[in-house]
């Protein structure tokens, strides 16, 4: 199904793209949970269409001299397959992952930490060996992958998983009313040479907007970004396009328009480098970022 195919995706882009950056481990403290991992760790967020409603995806990504921590949730809604439970969404979530990774189930067991029953697995693939634990708490699938080189190890990978924690957690309510202000960045993407909103970039625009009434008035910066197709000059006012109608669509959605900010990077600031008159589609984006300390 799609939301199981983008979740994949989210982690295997998670555990390909991420660079190095050796970071001691740091109590980090997410929506619902804590957990100890390198600090200042990369968030994002998307949504995705299901029947029913829509399934929230959250990352918190961090690497360490090579190794990579990844800290994913998964709100699901009250969905009307009543055939699957949680637990079955979150082995169809791992066999995806598998699959994206192109790897192979090396074992599987079941676990309890912390008071969570939940499932432990080791994943081999050419990118390296994957540990990971996931718990399931009321709607809420929890992941946690450590993605390293087998041969050079990860010391701090049995600290990471067993550091999580979950904070009380009321299943009979949705886990948004338990949220912080996570402040991203929140990220759409834009088809070649355009700066119209498709579907999916509406859906996690309304995601933001959602997530935004947690901060109280913080400030919202937006910033637009393209490819290297086009001459440079176009790109900068494709750009500002894009970061404008982002912006006018959080403001349609509620979030105040005297608190957000625009920037235009043009072709500057990728987050795939190519050569120019390449037309990636990673690149045309717009990032939004708020709450206490948002910037570029």
């Amino acid at each position: 199904m799609k939301y199981i195919l983008v979740f994949a995706q989210s982690c295997a882009m998670a555990l390909t793209a991420v660079p190095a950056v050796a970071a001691p481990l740091a109590q980090v403290e997410g929506d619902a949970f804590s957990i100890k991992m390198p600090a200042q760790p990369q968030q994002n967020a998307q949504v995705v269409k299901v029947p029913g409603g829509s399934v929230a995806i959250a990352t918190w990504t961090a690497s360490d001299d090579g190794t990579l921590y990844s800290v994913s949730t998964t709100d699901y809604p009250q969905i009307s397959d009543t055939s699957k439970s949680i637990a079955d969404f979150a082995a169809d979530s791992r066999k995806g992952l598998i699959d994206q990774l192109k790897g192979r189930l090396v074992s599987e067991r079941a676990i309890s930490a912390s008071g969570l029953a939940g499932t432990e697995s080791t994943i081999s693939s050419d990118n390296g060996e994957v540990k990971a634990r996931t718990f399931t708490v009321g709607n809420r699938l929890y992941t946690l992958l450590v993605l390293y080189n087998p041969s050079a190890g990860a010391p701090q990978a049995n600290e990471f998983l067993t550091s999580f924690r979950v904070r009380k957690y009321a299943s009979a309510q949705p886990a948004a009313a338990q949220e912080a202000c996570v402040a991203g960045p929140y990220m759409v993407f834009f088809d070649p040479n355009s700066d119209e909103l498709t579907p999916q970039a509406k859906a996690i625009l309304d995601y933001a907007a959602s997530a935004y009434a947690k901060c109280g008035r913080a400030q919202v910066m937006i910033s637009g970004h393209t490819d290297r197709k086009g001459a440079a000059d176009y790109n900068v006012g494709l750009s500002q396009r894009i970061a404008s109608n982002v912006r006018s669509y959080l403001v349609s959605r509620g979030v105040p328009d005297g608190v957000t900010t625009t920037q235009s990077f043009g072709e500057s600031r990728p987050l795939v480098e190519t050569e120019d008159g390449i037309g990636e589609p990673q690149n045309r984006r717009a990032e939004i970022t708020f709450g206490p300390g948002a910037g570029w």
